[in-house]
């Protein structure tokens, strides 16, 4: 035997047990002192995220509005457009609508587009108009509507008519707006 096993041997059971709480005791003053504060610190962040969650969703509303004023403000070019209530699309809208490709586009993503426009909800006629220009305009970024674009680049003119992106995304909104209006007609 060596002098360390003589050593353990001749200490009483007892201290064992002392040994035992004093690492627990440790262990759990490390864990008050430590983490508590850790704590203490992930529920003030809690908060702080649910200030902002508050925030942010007033931001988008914001945003949300903006980006209607700023969608009904351009490309309403009464060379496209009836000036009648509802606004429709004249003959050249038409001619311009599908050779352009917008009417392909709107109809091979028409589950996608009234999706979106269901998702944000539009209560009137007018909602479903303007949605629909934000739902066309979110969908510019898209490859599918590179065709369109190209169309843009290469016909700045059109039957003798200038032409931009926001003067399509409106037409094709009026198209999606009917098309959403054939799907509920509750409206």
């Amino acid at each position: 035997m060596t002098y360390l096993e003589e050593l353990i041997r001749g200490i009483p059971n007892g201290l064992y047990y002392l040994a035992g709480a004093w690492v627990v005791w440790e262990a759990a003053r490390f864990y008050f002192v430590r983490f508590c504060r850790v704590e203490k610190g992930v529920e003030s962040i809690t908060a702080v995220c649910a200030k902002l969650e508050t925030r942010l969703s007033k931001i988008e509303t914001v945003l949300d509005r903006i980006c209607h004023y700023l969608a009904a403000k351009e490309g309403l070019s009464a060379n496209f457009f009836s000036a009648n209530s509802p606004m429709m699309l004249n003959d050249l809208a038409k001619r311009l609508l599908v050779e352009s490709g917008g009417k392909d586009f709107a109809n091979d993503q028409s589950e996608v587009l009234i999706a979106e426009l269901e998702n944000r909800a539009p209560k009137t006629k007018l909602d479903v108009q303007q949605t629909a220009v934000l739902v066309v305009f979110d969908s510019t970024v898209s490859d599918k509507f590179n065709r369109i674009k190209d169309f843009i680049y290469q016909n700045p003119i059109y039957e003798g008519e200038k032409i931009e992106l926001t003067t399509l995304v409106n037409i094709i909104a009026l198209y999606l707006r009917d098309k959403y209006l054939e799907k509920h007609p509750e409206l």
